[in-house]
């Protein structure tokens, strides 16, 4: 298959999974009250760097409101739904579970600003980040959703969650990932363990929401490599590694009866063809992440989160599983 081919059919699986966010279908019972319950780390929080940096100290949770989860909102078409969005910038699935920052619950950042969970041990001072979430818990994002969901066990209709790129990041940080000496070891010696171990969670943390809403419908997003061409260690590249990863997630959330939504092939549409290189991702990434800043990818200053446009396709990626 020549270069160019190859870059066409790039396109269009780029063009035809964008364009299936824009098929209407009808939401059962669009006209009743539900409740629409999101877990997850920065991208259920919507987050962009630019914009945070931009407002910093003075963060306006409201302004960050074109992530996935309002997408998602939108697509479903319920006039009365009450979105309840809990994610956190750098939650990992240790620190969802157990609350804080801090190494001991596997916080990625300490002091993080956003200490999901007041976390005074760390060094942050009680209520340091209340006006910056969307909705303010004071222990960990686990805890409040279940307190949510045994209060509104009927009439949540809708849970999401997307968790497991920070454990992946602290992981690979931990081996030196994105310096100038990686430690190759490390990576291919850890990747699994890391792998199954927020595996293991999102298992615990699926069957502790199920418990209290039995009925509502849950929605997994998996997902995607910003880094293409960067990670290569015996072979294993930031595709195959992010695909095995979705796989693991794809398993525990079929487990549970939930959906799964993978957004690898449209994010990085190399990853659908055998032997294609993932230099071709990254206008793909350009388009749909911050990874281009004046719009040359830079892995070292560029940023991983989801571009308005990304964000709209995660959220429709996450509507076409749920439907």
């Amino acid at each position: 298959m020549s270069r160019t081919s190859l870059r066409s059919r790039l396109t269009c699986a780029l063009i035809v999974s964008a364009a299936a966010l824009f098929v209407i279908a009808p939401a059962a019972n669009a006209t009743s009250a539900s409740n629409y319950l999101a877990l997850g780390d920065s991208l259920a929080y919507g987050y962009q760097a630019a914009k945070f940096q931009s407002q910093y100290p003075n963060v306006n949770e409201a302004s960050f409101n074109t992530g996935y989860v309002n997408a998602f909102a939108k697509l479903q078409l319920r006039p009365n739904l009450n979105t309840v969005n809990l994610g956190c910038p750098g939650e990992t699935s240790n620190s969802l579970i157990k609350g804080g920052r801090t190494p001991a619950t596997g916080g990625q950042y300490v002091p993080n600003p956003f200490a999901c969970g007041d976390s005074p041990s760390a060094g942050i001072g009680a209520n340091w980040n209340k006006q910056w979430l969307h909705h303010y818990y004071a222990g960990s994002q686990l805890d409040e959703a279940v307190a949510y969901l045994h209060a509104n066990p009927t009439t949540t209709k809708t849970v999401s969650i997307d968790i497991g790129a920070n454990d992946v990041l602290v992981f690979l940080e931990g081996c030196g990932f994105g310096t100038a000496t990686p430690d190759n070891a490390c990576i291919a010696n850890g990747l699994a363990a890391t792998y199954g171990n927020a595996a293991n969670n999102l298992n615990t943390i699926l069957t502790k929401l199920q418990a209290e809403a039995p009925s509502a419908k849950y929605v997994v997003l998996g997902l995607y490599n910003p880094y293409p061409g960067v990670l290569n260690v015996g072979g294993l590249t930031g595709d195959s590694a992010t695909k095995q990863f979705n796989t693991l997630l794809k398993s525990v959330a079929t487990a549970h009866g939930a959906k799964f939504a993978n957004p690898l092939p449209v994010f990085n549409p190399s990853s659908n063809f055998t032997g294609a290189s993932e230099a071709l991702d990254i206008p793909v990434i350009c388009k749909l992440t911050g990874m281009c800043p004046g719009g040359t990818f830079n892995p070292a200053t560029g940023d991983i989160h989801p571009t308005d446009l990304g964000y709209g396709i995660l959220g429709g990626l996450v509507w076409g599983a749920w439907l």
